[in-house]
């Protein structure tokens, strides 16, 4: 119905309302964002999500999929997830 939001019934929705419930108080949720990254013989995308804590400080995690990076955010925040500025992700072979 226009002008009524209306439950994200899809995967990625349910993994980013998850996400918000385990959230520590105060902490807000941004956007996901999908980057594409081009090697020799293809292609890779990557997602990331980021939060807002109370005091300002940002979460940031970035995945395979979307889903993926909505479930490891809650872990970032209570760092369970810990910070690594060097990542190799897995690519498909052409």
């Amino acid at each position: 119905m226009f002008g009524k939001k209306q439950a994200d019934t899809s995967e990625e929705g349910r993994a980013k309302e998850a996400a918000l419930a385990a959230l520590p108080p105060g902490w807000t949720l941004g956007p996901s964002d999908l980057e594409s990254y081009r090697y020799p013989g293809g292609s890779l995308r990557t997602y990331s999500a980021a939060a807002r804590g109370p005091n300002g400080e940002v979460a940031l995690v970035v995945a395979l999929t979307e889903v993926e990076a909505w479930h490891a955010l809650p872990l970032r925040v209570r760092g369970e997830l810990p910070v690594t500025a060097l990542w190799a992700p897995p690519v498909e072979q052409a």
